[in-house]
């Protein structure tokens, strides 16, 4: 088995154009939190390598209910992965796919990241994912064009 630094898997989450990859981060962007969140690269920005991130959580009721309330239909933009499909998701874990973040890659810290061995979703849920980015109403458009590859 070959062995990373965690220097050069810094190195290839921030330079490669590899996607469906998930990781712990804590930094702030994309958002302000002392604790680790799984993320997954969904895809990487064409002229600037940025990475379009979403994450889990396993507050499903409040996003759903939440959804909801923004008129948002929550079977289209949520996506539900069940209780230990994945290593890296020990609860059922929902990946609202109305709240994507934009992290710019050159920002990324060392200390703000960890990696997650066999850190990848199946192609059917990774899918899943982009179908739901794409129809969320509340994601930008040149984020849903970085999709359709």
């Amino acid at each position: 088995m070959i062995s990373f630094s965690k220097k050069d898997l810094l190195h290839i989450l921030q330079h490669s154009n590899e996607t469906n990859l998930v990781f712990r981060y804590k930094g702030n962007p994309p958002f302000r939190s002392s604790t680790y969140h799984v993320f997954i690269i969904i895809a990487r920005i064409a002229n600037d390598g940025n990475l379009v991130l979403v994450n889990g959580t396993s507050k499903i009721e409040e996003r759903k209910k939440a959804t909801r309330l923004m008129g948002i239909d929550d079977n289209k933009t949520l996506v539900c992965i069940p209780s230990k499909k994945y290593n890296f998701f020990s609860k059922e874990t929902v990946v609202d796919c109305n709240s994507v973040n934009v992290l710019n890659h050159k920002e990324i810290k060392i200390d703000d990241f960890e990696y997650i061995q066999n850190g990848h979703l199946s192609e059917d849920d990774f899918e899943k994912i982009k179908q739901a980015i794409i129809a969320s109403p509340l994601v930008a458009p040149y984020i849903k064009n970085n999709l359709e590859n």
